[in-house]
Order: structure tokens, then sequence, then C-alpha cells
């Protein structure tokens, strides 16, 4: 432990001396980012760096000295990060038997660590990698403690005022921003629409809008080929345009997304028929149809802004109608579509998030 306790000696020496105050430092980063930090580890730290690759941060590799800072040491060390625009700071300390793994949140104030046991360079990088990218992530989302790692207690630095800082309202961690989210979700649809045709695809698009509590609305429309019949007496053709608004609850939880929807279905149906014979009578309609559908859908988060999953549904619509041609005096029926029709959707959504840029300190 006494490897890992050094203090950010440099970044607090150069922060607090009177030459740094003459002639500021450049900060780290630009803008929010990650920062990786190991002085002897320079190629283990580029290699995690290419794990961290489409992040909405950027990714620094820093030469600091120190691996880990000092416990007193840390609201001094998170005060000139935020400064720097740094989000995140990853400390990579190694040595023959293991890699031992420190990660700061320098907008929150958590200290976690984790140790893994050495192997080859490779081995070792890739382990290390895809460790640091889960807790980077999870971090980023709000997760108390990246899963994998272990809370550092951190001691309160010492302070002259009789209450301990560990109780100083001023030292509480800042609550996490909610965080809003627009939805684009791409779709397959599979429904068993009529009778006479089992299975009716297309393909649907949308756009929602994910509340940070949980609420999540939205519309959808789908592109549905013309269904087309065929029969001895006439040909139908009916064309469809159903357009969906629903409502309902997306709940996240580290990667796994559940929704679980209520959609008001409107469905404008177009038909032309065509009698084959004289003594057929074949009319062409419009009308449209409404239903309800209560939908469920489990995916997995890939990235932060991308839900790759699938559901199911049930599409009822109170409405019995068919679509039929008069032969001489009796009705035969081509198509009748169903009242209650199962629905399987297969896709994924964009889902980035919409939130105001910090501004930048002066």
């Amino acid at each position: 432990m006494d490897a890992v306790v050094a203090a950010i000696a440099v970044g607090i020496a150069i922060a607090s001396s009177p030459e740094a105050t003459h002639e500021p430092a450049a900060p780290l980063c630009d803008r929010d980012c990650v920062v990786i930090a190991g002085a002897d580890t320079q190629a283990l730290s580029q290699a995690v760096a290419a794990h961290l690759g489409g992040l909405e941060l950027a990714t620094r590799v820093a030469d600091l000295d120190a691996p880990a800072p000092k416990q007193a040491d840390v609201g001094a060390a998170r005060a000139r990060w935020r400064a720097e625009h740094v989000r995140i700071v990853v400390w990579l300390v190694r040595d023959e038997q293991a890699v031992r793994i420190r990660l700061l949140d320098v907008e929150r104030g958590g200290l976690f660590e984790r140790e893994l046991v050495a192997a080859d360079d490779l081995a070792t990088a890739e382990a290390v990698g895809v460790v640091v990218r889960r807790a980077v992530d999870d971090v980023l989302v709000g997760e108390p403690e990246p899963e994998g790692m272990t809370t550092v207690l951190l001691a309160p630095a010492p302070r002259p005022a009789p209450v301990p800082i560990a109780t100083s309202p001023s030292a509480a961690a800042p609550p996490p921003r909610p965080v809003h989210r627009l939805r684009l979700p791409i779709d397959y649809v599979g429904e068993a629409w009529a009778r006479e045709q089992p299975w009716q695809s297309a393909a649907a698009v949308g756009v929602g809008w994910i509340a940070p509590f949980g609420l999540h609305v939205g519309v959808q429309t789908r592109i549905v080929p013309p269904l087309t019949v065929r029969t001895d007496a006439a040909d139908l053709r009916v064309v469809r345009h159903p357009i969906e608004i629903g409502i309902g609850y997306a709940w996240r939880r580290r990667r796994l997304a559940i929704d679980a929807t209520v959609v008001g279905i409107v469905d404008v149906l177009t038909a032309t028929s065509t009698a084959g014979r004289p003594d057929v009578v074949a009319r062409d309609s419009t009308r449209v149809d409404g239903g309800i559908a209560p939908r469920i859908r489990v995916g997995v988060r890939a990235l932060d802004w991308l839900v790759v999953g699938g559901g199911f549904g049930l599409d009822v619509f109170p409405a019995a109608f068919a679509y039929a041609v008069q032969i001489m005096d009796v009705q035969r029926t081509l198509l009748r579509p169903r009242r209650v029709r199962p629905q399987l959707q297969i896709g994924l959504a964009f889902e980035p998030r919409l939130q105001r840029r910090r501004a930048k300190p002066r």
C-alpha cells in the first residue's frame, strides 16, 4: 500500500509554488478528458488509451511521477484538475507480479483501486484496458462504485476547524447531473397482420426522448411493403401507413436496458381491387384503423450512446373488418386483418446525451 499512496507531489508543488503564479502551465486538456498517468508504464498507458477510443471524453497520457494521490491531498488535486478540464485520472503502477490500477473521479471525489496479476505484456495490456474501460464507463453513467473495483476510504485532511471535514456539508460530493437522452430507433418489425398472410415484415424508424428519471415518450412510423392477394376472382393490393405514439418507462442499469411502453397506433390503409371476371364487382377503399399495443424491449448498451436489442408486443384493434369482392349476390372475402396481432422488433437505438456543456472556468 505504501508504494501507491505517494501524493501528486509534482502537480501539487507546481500548483502551489510562487514561480507557478508568474507563468502558469498550459492545461492538460482543452476539454473534458481522461488522463492516464504512469511515469514508468508509458507502453502500458498507451495500450490502455487505445481501449478508451469512442468515448465522448478526450484521452490523454501524461507523465506524472506520483502513482496515486495522498489521502489528505485529494481536495487540492481535484481543484487543480477541474481547472484543467480533467474528468477522470487513472494511475497504473506495475511491478514484477502485479499491476495496480487507481482511478480518481475528479467530479465526485471517489477514489477506486484494483490489482491484477501481471502476465506477458500483451495479455496484461488487454486485461488492464478492459478493466479501465469498464470502470470509466461506470463512472460516466453515475455508478457509485465501478464494477470490479473497491473504494479507497479517504482520510480527511487536517483542518483547524473543530468539526471533522467528513461531516461538513461543503465536503459532500455533488449529486450526479441529470442526463436527458435523445432516442433514435431503427428496427426490423415482423407482424402477424392477417389470417391470409401469416407474416408481414417492415422497417421502423422513430424519434423519442428519455428523461433522467426514466420517462420515455416517442413517435415511430413503419415502412410496410404493399400486400398483394391474387385469386381467380380479383386481385387485391393493400398499402399501410402505420404511425405510433408511445409513452413508457426506460430502465437503465450498467449495460442492461429495458423499456416498457404503451403505444397508440393509427393505421391508414388504402386498398385497390381489380376484378378478374365480368361477374365480379371490386371496389377501392381507404380507411383509418386505430389500436393500442403494450410493448416490452430488452437491450444491451454496446456504447454509451448505442443500445442493441429486441422486443415483442401485441397490437390490439377493436374494429373488425375485411376486404371482399361481390360475385353476383355473394360476398367473397379476400383478406381479413386480425384484431390481435403479435409483433416482434429487432434493431438498435441511438441514445446520445442531451446536456449543455460546462462553461469553462475564467
